[in-house]
């Protein structure tokens, strides 16, 4: 019987090592590492090592039946949400589709993020992320926009609907994506009943009302083990923050005067706070290259990335009327960067450009040594949501700039952004990692049970 328990206890030490739990005794949660298969709104077998979570801390008067449960992954490019939302009364897209910032009272999961974990109260910093996936697959950020950083996908079930998201670390530099990294996290799953007249209620992990307005009611989450010989960050970002390195940011624009006055607040690290932008509007020019707002770095770097996030919209303008570009001060002289974009620019109207404060990610071809960058637009006329052109007037929230220290970018082409996606292999492939050590547990409660019987027979 002693050999029993010693063997019992073993497996059970191995599980746990192997499956950590996913709620402590203290209520912190626990994200395992892992990846899906693809970000396609089902539960792949990419899911089976995280266990699901009951969010179910009601607010208000949800409909009989209604509920959500939740799997929390990481790996080293993106953390992921699976929400699983039983809602017998799930709406057609005409009854789903409202307003873009009121899907919050229609049938939507809300995903409430403290990556930087420092409980602010009352208010919300520059690591604060939140945004809403509605049940028919409407997304709407809010504070930042953040399309480049964040996948989405819904599928709707017999019972109701799954949300599915992969949100790309590169959004907040200074995530330490380690086992032990706590964050914070709320999920919502809002109902809008039968009638579609509003929200009449919603299931928590939390049940806290104001997790909408500051950090300090989430859910603490610690990252779980993860594996040795990881590939690595892969995602949009190329490169380490300058800041990280040892720049010292001077911001400059062609625009003087104005709202331009605070200009110093780009490089300050918040976004997504109009106190913490700056606007065109109402200047003066140095020159007549358009319209242009720089970073120096105080000396010369290898410059691989560069993150333009936008300030306010308005319906007489707040953004370039074309694509802005990326031009960088090599020596004395400012140089075109050839890079790609994401998202692409929209057009030239409020009705195009959307929601406030997107960032817009350039990844150049090239890493270029250079000691300073600069967005830099062709024209300053902006288009109003009345097709009245108004010159002078974009805004920015803040820019971020990716490298290496001068000589260290990597000589090869930086690989492309991993995304998840559905592997092609078989349906039942060979299990290796965590899988082949499930079922090497499983051979070995066979094995311990064949030796228990076989000395019970002796």
């Amino acid at each position: 019987m002693k050999k029993v328990l010693t063997i019992a206890l073993a497996l059970f030490i191995l599980v746990a090592a192997v499956f950590p739990f996913a709620v402590s005794a203290d209520g912190e949660l626990t994200a395992v590492y892992g990846t899906p298969k693809a970000i396609d709104g089902k539960s792949d077998d990419g899911w089976k090592n995280a266990t699901s979570i009951a969010a179910d801390k009601a607010l208000w008067a949800p409909g009989e039946g209604f509920a959500m449960s939740v799997k929390i992954m990481y790996d080293d490019t993106n953390l992921y949400f699976l929400a699983e939302v039983t809602d017998p009364t799930v709406g057609t897209l005409e009854q789903e589709t409202v307003g873009i910032a009121d899907y919050w009272t229609r049938d939507t999961v809300q995903i409430y993020l403290d990556l930087g974990n420092e409980k602010t109260e009352g208010a919300r910093d520059e690591n604060d992320i939140r945004f809403d996936v509605n049940a028919r697959g409407a997304f709407f950020p809010h504070m930042i926009r953040a399309t480049a950083f964040i996948q989405h996908a819904v599928q709707i079930t017999d019972n109701g609907y799954t949300v599915e998201c992969a949100v790309d670390l590169g959004i907040y530099p200074e995530f330490k994506n380690e086992a032990g990294t706590v964050f914070g996290l709320d999920i919502w799953a809002g109902d809008a009943g039968a009638d579609f007249a509003g929200r009449i209620g919603a299931v928590t992990l939390s049940g806290n009302t104001e997790v909408y307005r500051e950090s300090n009611n989430l859910v603490p989450v610690k990252l779980g083990a993860k594996p040795a010989g990881t590939d690595g960050y892969k995602g949009l970002i190329v490169g380490t923050s300058l800041k990280k390195l040892g720049a010292a940011y001077t911001p400059s624009a062609n625009a003087q005067g104005g709202h331009m006055d605070n200009i110093a607040c780009v490089v300050d690290g918040l976004k997504g706070d109009y106190s913490a932008a700056v606007d065109e509007w109402s200047c003066s020019y140095t020159d007549e290259l358009g319209q242009w707002i720089a970073v120096d770095f105080g000396g010369e770097y290898d410059v691989s990335t560069v993150v333009f996030w936008e300030g306010g919209h308005w319906d007489n303008g707040g953004w370039f009327a074309s694509a802005p570009k990326i031009q960088a001060k090599v020596g004395d002289n400012w140089v075109d960067a050839k890079a790609s974009i994401t998202p692409s620019y929209p057009g030239n109207s409020f009705a195009e450009q959307g929601v406030t404060f997107e960032g817009y990610v350039f990844n150049l071809e090239k890493a270029v040594t250079c000691s300073a960058i600069r967005v830099i637009a062709d024209s300053r006329a902006n288009a109003g949501d009345d097709g009245v052109i108004n010159s002078g007037h974009y805004s920015v929230s803040e820019i971020e700039v990716f490298g290496y220290k001068k000589g260290e970018a990597p000589v090869d082409e930086p690989d492309t952004p991993d995304t998840p996606d559905t592997p092609d292999t078989p349906d039942n492939p060979k299990p290796t990692g965590t899988a082949a050590i499930v079922v090497s547990i499983a051979a070995l409660v066979s094995l311990a049970a064949v030796t228990v019987v076989a000395k019970k027979r002796h």
